[in-house]
C-alpha cells in the first residue's frame, strides 16, 4: 500500500506539501508555520505518523492517528481540524539550478 501513496501531494488550495516515501518517512509542511517529518504507515484506514522534529516542538515523537481514504489521485487524512484533501503532484519538479 504505501507504494502508492509514494510522492508528492498538494494540499487543497496550495497551502501545503506532503513527501511520503517507499522507505516510511514523510515530511509535511502547511500554511501558518505548522511543519513535521518523521516516519509514517498504514494499518488498514488507519494512517500512522510517528514526527521525528516538528514546529511547533510539542508536536514532536507523539504518534499520530489518522482516518484516510484515496480516491485516484486525491489522498484523504481527517485531521483534529476536519478532512485534508491532498492532490498528487504529477508535474516534475525544478530546482533553479539549471540541467545539462
Amino acid at each position: 500500500m504505501i507504494d502508492r501513496l509514494t510522492g508528492v501531494w498538494l494540499l487543497d488550495g496550495g497551502e501545503g506539501v506532503l513527501l511520503l516515501t517507499t522507505d516510511g518517512w514523510y515530511s509535511m509542511q502547511v500554511a501558518g508555520g505548522t511543519a513535521s517529518a518523521g516516519h509514517f504507515g498504514v494499518d488498514g484506514d488507519r494512517f500512522l505518523m510517528e514526527p521525528m522534529v516538528a514546529a511547533p516542538p510539542a508536536a514532536a515523537g507523539h504518534l499520530e492517528e489518522r482516518r484516510w481514504t484515496l480516491d485516484g489521485d486525491v489522498l484523504v487524512i481527517d485531521g483534529a481540524d476536519g478532512a485534508h484533501r491532498w492532490h498528487r503532484e504529477s508535474t516534475e519538479v525544478v530546482t533553479g539550478l539549471g540541467s545539462d
